[in-house]
């Protein structure tokens, strides 16, 4: 049997801002939508993006960020409906997971209290 030596690597939609475009920008697989933010494209090359963000106090920052940080292209309004949408799916995820959780964390007290139960029927000679 042959193994294949390099793995394959999933393919990314390639993505192309362009200056004057707004983004939805992010770490990839780190943030969370809420975190993601609305950029203006100032320049970008393929590999890194030149953008322009106002914080909530009013402030304009200035940033660089590589092209894989951009997670949509669109108007603000598209990509407000885009985190929106993508914010609600994470919710959901997320609340599986902890349903589960729960789950779990109850049969593992269920488990523990039947050992408990044959713990105690158990006669100790001594």
């Amino acid at each position: 049997m042959t193994r294949n030596p390099t793995p394959r690597k999933r393919k990314r939609k390639t993505i192309r801002p362009t200056p004057g475009d707004y983004i939805l920008a992010g770490a990839p697989g780190t943030t969370m939508p809420s975190d993601w933010f609305f950029a203006k494209v100032l320049w970008a090359d393929g590999d890194d993006v030149v953008t322009e963000h106002t914080s909530p106090s009013g402030t304009k920052y200035r940033q660089i960020l590589h092209i894989s940080h951009v997670r949509a292209i669109g108007s603000l309004a598209e990509l407000v409906q885009f985190k929106e949408r993508n914010r609600v799916t994470v919710h959901r995820l997320a609340m599986r997971v902890h349903k589960a959780e729960c789950a779990l964390g109850a049969a593992r007290n269920a488990v523990w209290a039947e050992l408990d139960a044959i713990a105690a029927n158990v006669r100790v000679r001594g």
